[in-house]
């Protein structure tokens, strides 16, 4: 019961957690920075990255905890229910904004461009991940990733 004392409940206990963890996606975002020049080089590495972190024991923990007690918690459960925080939204933002102007993506909204890539690359693992059917190697990563973003390309590329 001392950890209440010092976080008053439950719920305030979870947004610290959950508030640290996404600092530390917003820090990885902000760290990966691939100046090859090349935008589609660095939004390939930024979106690996993305998905190393969802599917870490930690975020799926988490997501898990949000899934459980989102009913309880609704107000915390909206503000974080967007997976993708905002500093690593704009970087990938950027990188298809970037991309498209070099010519090497297609002209959609970028928003949407961003949501296909991670539904691609991150919904498949993460889902296996949360429902505990598969824990991921990095070898599994690798050659999810090697599947995937080719298959973005096809969808996105010029």
């Amino acid at each position: 019961m001392a950890i209440y004392r010092r976080y008053g409940g439950k719920q305030a206990l979870f947004e610290t957690v959950l508030f640290e963890q996404i600092r530390q996606l917003e820090a990885l975002a902000s760290a990966i920075r691939n100046d090859a020049g090349d935008p589609l080089t660095e939004l390939r590495v930024t979106a690996r990255a993305y998905l190393e972190f969802m599917i870490s024991p930690t975020a799926v923990d988490l997501q898990r905890i949000l899934i459980a007690e989102g009913s309880r918690l609704s107000t915390l459960s909206q503000q974080v229910a967007p997976p993708l925080p905002q500093l690593l939204g704009e970087r990938l933002d950027q990188l298809i904004g970037h991309a498209q102007q070099a010519g090497q993506l297609i002209e959609m909204p970028g928003a949407l461009l961003r949501e296909i890539l991670l539904r691609l690359i991150a919904e498949g693992p993460r889902w296996e991940m949360l429902m505990g059917q598969k824990a991921w190697t990095a070898d599994d990563i690798e050659q999810h990733f090697q599947k995937m973003w080719p298959m973005f390309l096809k969808i996105a590329a010029v």
